[in-house]
């Protein structure tokens, strides 16, 4: 067994030994910095604090590595990864050969964070940049490069500190104090004139070292718990600490001073009103109301600040999502003498100990326009003045719900689509909103409003009665729910079968041809609700908005709507039905069989909002879809409008009603409400354009939007 050295690297800054009691640093030796963007000119050095063991040179090593100490690694379907990586590892042309097999692995898994060294290049993946926006994000890390180590202090609209904090690159003890000093001397500068409370703008923070950052803004972040990180397991790693002039560091070995500024502190003369965001006073332990900045050049070291603000009694946020995927912890991991790695092992958390994700989502979304040359003309710096003010900025997330339903009864519908040019019999479920009531018993209710529509394809073996948990829910919330039944590939094909035949004659309705006639029910049953809509004497006449269609299924019900929602075919004609809104899929499918490259294809021609929902042991029993391929959808999705949420230790059979046979898991009760609140909210997002709910989606303050519902390890993203 190959013993690696294991050296935390936390937002940029690796540790490499405790500090020294003497000083309240590390030795100097034992410090280096990686900005997140910056480029590594030769593999980082690792200094040990004890005689290295001889360094692992074979792929076993690599492998255990990433197996065991990788954050991302159950992610990945290590039964085919393991043989191929062994293959290609042996052949591989040198170290930068080498080297280049694991970057289709980090982008598997969605990782852009770790990154591979050899041979003086450092190798990582990263994901497409929308076209869109590639200018204004050139230009944004242009003057982010030009402000490294330079924080910017004024005051805005009369009395209101603006601090915006950059990216710090500091190392040595001299560089670490003078960092701190400079951004705690920039707030006492300007704090005998603050009155309503403070900006502090991290859209331009890159990342670099993040003790100092800390340890400067002390006076605006409070003592205490501060930040911590979370390991793989999602047990509590380490924990940042702030006293009146020290950082320290605390895990289980205990409280050690890590950073101290000696010199004594100027006086925090910032006045503290009443936090307007319904914080308590706090007396004289009371601290200014906060709003923070963060846009999508906010990373590394910069997001771990902006959590640092998070759970801070009057602190909130303001912007855009930052980076996606560099709120995590790193640490350097040597695989022989010629290639070493850099690997994501853990999760950034706020001073709660709640791990953000892949990326920090501000509480209050602005998408304006941005001016770090006239700060009274930048759409986030007005929106936090009128926060700070007791003014709501546009967009705010206020009092939506998508677990809130009527209580009025719902009606059902059994119904068949006979379609006679397949000669075939499609039977549905139709879930009806509540009608309107009549405001007095001699009134006449009023004729119910055409509702949008929502079509589910059922998994492999199911039926259109299946998972009534979401039609009677999406029903309630005022949606027509039409759940489709799919002969050939429905609970006919095993109903009849003797028990020990079942999974047989299942394995056999697995096929090309079931799938081609599920993709094309779809058009049909559109085509029949159609009619439906118009013929007056029928229950669903008038009931239908037509215009406004999503469709959502399960597993091979998943396969069915990525196919007519956007998924290419590279045997045949297009099958996208333009009638479609929106769609979700719960247990979606990459191709089976095909490369990176090929994935990406099969679904850069998605151009409606994608919802996909999986789990971590999502597995299906037939049809060797892996947790793997299910992952890899994501990724190959282009930006706009895509959203993913992962369950934690969810199984193929959390999204619907019942356990299934094989299953290892106890059932997570809340995995349903996460399935009903996201799917709600995204319905209400793209099938009826409620501002309400897309601030919903796109919010990630800690009591706010997905993060409200979702577990600490299940993991929600968009893009």
């Amino acid at each position: 067994m190959w013993t690696i050295a294991f050296i935390l690297v936390v937002a940029g800054q690796v540790l490499v030994a405790p500090p020294d009691p003497a000083t309240g640093l590390v030795p100097p030796a034992a410090l280096a910095t990686t900005p997140a963007f910056a480029p590594v000119a030769s593999p980082p050095a690792a200094p040990a604090a004890s005689p290295p063991a001889a360094p692992p040179t074979s792929g076993d090593a690599l492998i255990e590595t990433l197996r065991n100490r990788w954050l991302f690694a159950d992610r990945i379907d290590w039964s085919a990864t393991e043989a191929a990586l062994r293959t290609d590892w042996s052949v591989a042309d040198g170290a930068a050969g080498r080297a280049a097999l694991l970057v289709p692995i980090f982008a598997r898994a969605g990782d852009v964070h770790s990154r591979v060294h050899a041979e003086g290049r450092t190798l990582a993946h990263f994901d497409p940049v929308d076209e869109s926006q590639r200018a204004r994000l050139l230009s944004l890390l242009d003057r982010e490069r030009a402000e490294v180590n330079a924080p910017t202090v004024a005051i805005v609209d009369g009395d209101i500190g603006y601090l915006r904090v950059p990216t710090i690159s500091a190392s040595t003890p001299d560089e670490l104090r003078h960092s701190a000093r400079g951004l705690r001397d920039s707030i006492a500068s300007i704090a005998p004139r603050v009155g309503a409370g403070w900006i502090v703008d991290l859209r331009l923070n890159g990342g670099g070292n993040l003790m100092p950052m800390l340890l400067g803004l002390r006076p605006l972040l409070g003592e205490g718990v501060v930040a911590g990180t979370r390991d793989r397991h999602g047990a509590l790693a380490q924990q940042w600490v702030l006293s009146a002039a020290e950082l320290h560091w605390r895990d289980g070995a205990g409280d050690r001073v890590f950073l101290t500024l000696a010199d004594p502190a100027p006086p925090d003369r910032a006045p503290a009103p009443a936090a307007p965001h319904g914080a308590a006073p706090q007396g004289a332990a009371s601290r200014p109301p906060v709003v923070v900045l963060v846009g999508p050049l906010t990373r590394s070291s910069g997001q771990a600040l902006a959590l640092a603000f998070v759970g801070r009694p009057g602190a909130t946020s303001v912007g855009e999502s930052t980076a996606r995927g560099y709120a995590t912890v790193t640490a350097p991991f040597e695989i022989d003498p010629s290639l070493s790695l850099t690997l994501a092992v853990g999760f950034m958390t706020d001073r709660t100990g709640r791990a953000c994700g892949d990326r920090v989502e501000p509480e209050h979304r602005n998408a304006g326009p941005d001016d770090f040359d006239a700060l009274e003309r930048d759409a986030k710096v007005l929106a936090a003045i009128r926060l700070l003010r007791g003014d709501a900025p546009a967009g705010t997330p206020n009092a939506y719900d998508p677990l809130a339903r009527s209580d009025a009864p719902i009606r059902q519908l059994d119904l068949v689509v006979e379609d006679d040019a397949r000669r075939r019999e499609l039977p549905l479920r139709v879930y009806l909103p509540p009608e309107p009531r009549a405001a007095a018993p001699s009134d006449a209710a009023a004729a119910p409003a055409p509702a949008p529509v929502v079509l589910f394809s059922h998994g492999l073996g199911g039926s259109c009665r299946n998972n009534p948990y979401l039609g009677e829910h999406w029903a309630a919330r005022g949606y027509v729910a039409v759940f489709m039944q799919h002969p050939g590939s429905d609970e006919s094909v095993w109903r009849d079968a003797a028990p020990l035949q079942r999974m047989a004659t299942m394995r056999r309705a697995a096929n090309g041809a079931n799938i081609l006639l599920r993709v094309k029910d779809v058009p049909a049953v559109i085509d029949q609700l159609e009619r439906w809509n118009s013929q007056e004497d029928h229950a669903l006449a008038g009931r239908m908005d037509l215009e406004r269609i999503g469709m959502s299924g399960h597993s091979s019900g998943a396969m069915t709507t990525q196919a007519v929602s956007g998924q290419s075919q590279p045997l045949g004609p297009s099958v996208t039905d333009p009638r479609i809104d929106a769609a979700v899929m719960m247990s979606p499918s990459a191709p089976r069989r095909a490369d990176a490259s090929a994935v990406v294809r099969a679904f850069a021609g998605v151009r409606i909002p994608w919802l996909l929902m999986t789990g971590t042991k999502d597995e299906a029993p037939i049809g060797d879809q892996s947790v793997e391929m299910r992952l890899a959808v994501y990724p190959a999705l282009p930006p706009g409008d895509k959203y993913e949420i992962v369950l934690w230790e969810a199984e193929h059979s959390a999204f619907g009603d019942r356990a299934l046979p094989g299953d290892r898991e106890g059932r997570n009760a809340n995995h349903h409400r996460v399935i009903l609140a996201l799917t709600t909210a995204f319905w209400d997002a793209y099938l009826r354009r409620d501002p309400r709910a897309i601030a919903w989606l796109q919010s990630d303050g800690p009591n706010a939007g997905p993060r409200a519902v979702i577990e600490a390890k299940d993991r929600w993203q968009r893009k």
